[in-house]
């Protein structure tokens, strides 16, 4: 009888126990996702869309899909001086890496920004730490009677380097080099190659 009496009290006792123990662990679930989403939000409301380089951007070059893409990333309020989408258009004033953020300052509206290319023979190699991207200014000297030269002429302020090819010929070694530059300095450019000027590049800082 005694037996009976407490197997009967164990069995009213067992389903409250289980429905308390549910109750805990579904109150734990739930605190634990509403953690997580808390700490979801506060990572995701710093995070901002902006432009990254997929491919090595010169001066000039139009900023579009074919050299960036959106990333999501927090940079700590400082968003604003970086592209964040392509609403107009934009060209490079400077090299833009691939893998750098495509930084405002380097940017310049495509109405506003008009430079000129154009292909330069440097009879003497340059410096084998120049590369496209780099600022340049283009010195041009002309060649005299008797074989003495003129004093160095300063023809172009602040080109870019786009590229640079060594060529070979009757053991003469030259190198074909690419330059962006404003559109005033043309004439005086074409000038000297006309006059067969020796063109050399020195590198400037690059100064936003």
């Amino acid at each position: 009888m005694v037996r009976e009496e407490f197997n009967t009290t164990l069995q009213r006792l067992r389903p409250k126990s289980a429905k308390r123990s549910f109750s805990k662990i579904a109150l734990l679930a739930l605190m634990v996702l509403g953690i997580g989403l808390v700490l979801f939000d506060s990572v995701s409301a710093g995070s901002k869309q902006v432009l990254v380089a997929t491919a090595q951007i010169l001066p000039g070059d139009k900023i579009d899909l074919t050299n960036t893409t959106s990333v999501s990333i927090d940079l700590q309020g400082q968003s604003d001086l970086y592209l964040r989408e392509l609403k107009s258009k934009h060209v490079a004033r400077y090299g833009i890496s691939p893998g750098e953020l495509v930084p405002l300052s380097k940017l310049a509206d495509e109405s506003q920004a008009q430079l000129t290319s154009l292909v330069v023979q440097i009879q003497r190699p340059i410096s084998g730490a120049m590369k496209a991207g780099d600022k340049v200014d283009v010195y041009c000297t002309k060649l005299l009677a008797a074989g003495s030269v003129g004093e160095p002429e300063l023809t172009v302020i602040g080109a870019f380097i786009r590229s640079v090819t060594t060529s070979s010929a009757l053991g003469q070694t030259s190198q074909n080099v690419e330059i962006s530059f404003g559109p005033q300095f043309l004439p005086g450019l074409l000038t000297a190659i006309s006059r067969k000027d020796d063109i050399a590049l020195v590198n400037t800082p690059l100064v936003g």
